[in-house]
């Protein structure tokens, strides 16, 4: 796969930014180490320098497939895909998120295709596609609950109310925050109860 190099260098902040620090790899073999320096090289970068950040990725892409190592490939078409949406290059941030998903569904990993999922719906989240990326992010809710991983459930459901509030529906929206909120009270974790609590107070302003 050739990555075409970016154009703009705008950046782009979204609320519900899938969670970032999936494990980069499962292996400590000579290649994973060589892509794992890469991928840290790539997040010192990626905001401030985003044609070096790809060119790294291209490097990392063309050792896992020319070494046969398709452990590091999930996180590799990640990292490319942030990049591009971040600069608004959607259809590419849509070719390495699928690409992602192909490498989640042949590792079999059910976090990662969830994960997958999620990315594929922020991007057409940005495009006002809001049909399309519902979809996706209740798929992701529907894996991470078989999974039990909390963390991206939370994520997920708040997703699906960004939606519904983008539509309007308020009392979904609400509903489904106070699912999330639920979730992150069970996890204890502060920072993630604050941010549950900042959404449901920008709703009801609304």
């Amino acid at each position: 796969m050739k990555i075409t190099l970016l154009k703009n260098k705008g950046i782009l902040i979204l609320l519900m930014v899938t969670l970032f620090g999936y494990p980069i790899l499962k292996a400590e073999t000579d290649p994973a180490k060589e892509i794992t320096q890469l991928c840290k090289q790539y997040a010192a970068i990626r905001l401030h320098k985003p044609y070096e950040a790809i060119a790294l990725m291209q490097k990392a892409l063309d050792i896992s497939q020319r070494q046969n190592f398709p452990d590091s490939l999930v996180n590799i078409y990640s990292y490319i895909g942030n990049v591009y949406q971040t600069n608004k290059i959607y259809s590419l941030a849509l070719e390495a998120y699928f690409n992602k998903l192909k490498a989640a569904e042949t590792q079999k990993d059910s976090n990662a295709i969830a994960y997958s999922y999620s990315d594929i719906g922020n991007t057409y989240y940005a495009q006002n596609v809001f049909s399309i990326s519902f979809g996706y992010y209740k798929k992701a809710a529907e894996i991470f609950k078989r999974t039990g991983l909390a963390r991206g459930l939370s994520v997920a459901l708040n997703n699906q109310a960004l939606v519904f509030m983008q539509q309007k529906d308020f009392k979904q929206a609400i509903k489904l925050l106070n699912e999330g909120l639920r979730v992150r009270e069970k996890l204890g974790d502060v920072e993630l109860i604050a941010h549950s609590n900042m959404l449901l107070g920008s709703t009801y302003i609304v």
